[in-house]
């Protein structure tokens, strides 16, 4: 069934959250869509639980999660399916292109009317622990992939954690080794990402 342009199927049950335009995203990133929509609370949220609440269930919940943040976005696809009045079953589609926001609820959590579960952004918003530079040279450096680009992403992300393994190892073995903490006999230690030690 079709409800205001909104593809609808009966289903389960679930219920819900709300936000205002999203605040989640990255400083500097240009937000497109956000999902569930203002109109979709106003008109079809609102027509769902008219027709079909059981009981008074006005509840709506995240009960799919179809695309991962960060994830390339083309104008149609599905990103999230939306349980509402536990009865219906809302397919969320992007409106326009991008890339997947953050995924602002868990699968399952209930969100309050007006809140966003999640947004699309004209570009992949950064990882923590890589600078924008760095990201912009695996760009260069895929040729301008975004597959290649997120593949390279996630190599970088697994050798900073080997580092910091491996510098953990090493100061375990200098305080073994010197008998005093490596902050001492250094005078200052620091993992990249973290803040500094010492003094």
């Amino acid at each position: 069934m079709t409800v205001l342009g909104v593809s609808v199927t009966r289903g389960g049950g679930f219920p819900f959250r709300a936000r205002a335009m999203c605040s989640k995203a990255a400083e500097g990133i240009k937000v497109v869509q956000e999902l569930p929509s203002k109109k979709f609370w106003h008109e079809t949220y609102e027509e769902l639980v008219s027709i079909g609440g059981e009981d008074g269930d006005s509840s709506a919940k995240v009960a799919k999660w179809l695309k991962k943040p960060r994830e390339p976005v083309s104008k149609g696809d599905v990103l999230l399916e939306l349980e509402v009045a536990g009865n219906f079953v809302i397919e969320m589609r992007a409106e326009a292109g991008g890339f997947m926001g953050k995924q602002l609820v868990l699968e399952g959590e209930k969100l309050s009317e007006g809140q966003a579960a999640t947004y699309i952004t004209e570009s992949p918003e950064p990882l923590p622990h890589v600078s924008s530079s760095a990201e912009s040279e695996l760009l260069d450096a895929a040729g301008g992939s975004v597959r290649q680009l997120h593949e390279d992403l996630a190599q970088l992300q697994v050798r900073r954690q080997d580092f910091q393994s491996d510098l953990a190892d090493a100061l375990r073995l200098a305080v073994a080794h010197l008998g005093a903490s490596p902050l001492v006999t250094c005078g200052a230690c620091r993992v990249p990402g973290e803040e500094r030690a010492g003094g």
